[in-house]
């Protein structure tokens, strides 16, 4: 009895270890959860913060997909990695696309785009003991002025700001740092201000202003004009007053769109239920970062036909998505 008791036991303790075996492992045909990632910046820029509830937004809401956010030197590395399948989607900027595609880094055939997102803007913020008052002030030879990372949209609108004064990275005391470096170097007295570019409010910016007396400096319209000769998609934008500690007036800067791209052999369902749950959850991203509110269905056209005139075409899930939400433009087809 007792043996046949044992042989019992046996069979069953089989039993269930069979069981935990088939339980424990994908079988054949079953729905596999995609592990993508999504490119940002580097800390202290709005795409740091953005991406990261873009990723909790998009982990929440498709079931099939599990984002992680990757902070990256920026726009550039950006595309580049999703270039070479290291990145699935990616937050860039116009200025960005220009540069993969002199160099040959990332093509069209196989990078897409998916939708405008926010505001991206200048903000030139200097120190308040060094007198400067406005960015024609600001801009002369010899600055001290921190640039942005190689390989990041902050440095390419840097050295565009130095070319509307006239001046060359060679003319003034360049520091090839991050947004979140510029800021501590500002506190420091390393550098005596730096332009950062991304969504209102501008987390570098905020610390500095935060932690020291400092200006953000105005443009005049001409100027923004000589940043359109070679940033067509630039326009005037008004940063609103009491953003930021001491910033009492409102300040007239230059706008530019920012863009979610996406990589072009991506499965057409999955992106649309991607950007699906982008648009339909702009209120919670923006918990993340304010600028998240302004990704929803009506920026999906923002900054296209500059996007479109470099050869970039929509990613047929964004066609998808937006054909059903009777939102598509034909013209882009």
């Amino acid at each position: 009895m007792e043996r046949k008791n044992f042989y019992f036991k046996m069979i069953v303790l089989s039993l269930l270890g069979a069981l935990v075996i088939v339980g424990g492992f994908p079988q054949e045909g079953s729905a596999q959860k995609k592990f993508w990632k999504i490119g940002t910046a580097g800390s202290g820029g709005t795409f740091y913060y953005l991406g990261s509830g873009i990723a909790n937004v998009v982990t929440k809401y498709v079931k099939e997909v599990k984002l992680t956010p990757e902070a990256t030197g920026g726009g550039i590395e950006n595309l580049r990695r999703m270039y070479q399948k290291n990145l699935e989607l990616a937050l860039i900027t116009p200025s960005d696309m220009n540069v993969v595609l002199k160099d040959g880094t990332g093509k069209p055939d196989r990078i897409c785009f998916l939708s405008g997102a926010h505001d991206s803007v200048l903000h030139l913020v200097a120190r308040k003991d060094t007198g400067y008052k406005t960015a024609k002030d600001f801009y002369h030879k010899g600055v001290k002025v921190g640039i942005g990372e190689p390989g990041s949209a902050v440095q390419t609108v840097n050295i565009a700001g130095l070319k509307v004064f006239g001046l060359t990275v060679k003319d003034v005391e360049a520091h090839p740092i991050s947004q979140a470096e510029c800021a501590e170097a500002i506190k420091d007295k390393v550098i005596e201000g730096y332009m950062g570019g991304s969504g209102v409010p501008l987390a570098a910016v905020s610390n500095v202003t935060q932690s020291i007396d400092a200006v953000i400096l105005p443009f005049t319209e001409d100027e923004i004009k000589r940043f359109q000769v070679d940033f067509p998609y630039f326009y005037g934008f008004t940063i609103p007053a009491k953003v930021y500690r001491g910033q009492d007036k409102p300040v007239f800067t230059a706008g530019y769109p920012s863009l979610l791209m996406v990589r072009a052999d991506l499965e057409t369902d999955l992106v649309a239920k991607v950007l699906k749950a982008i648009y339909e959850h702009p209120d919670e991203i923006g918990q993340v970062h304010p600028a998240g509110k302004d990704i929803y269905i009506r920026s999906a056209f923002k900054g296209a036909d500059y996007t479109y005139s470099l050869g970039f075409r929509f990613h047929p899930g964004a066609i998808k998505h937006l054909k059903e939400q009777k939102k598509w433009d034909t013209k882009y087809e």
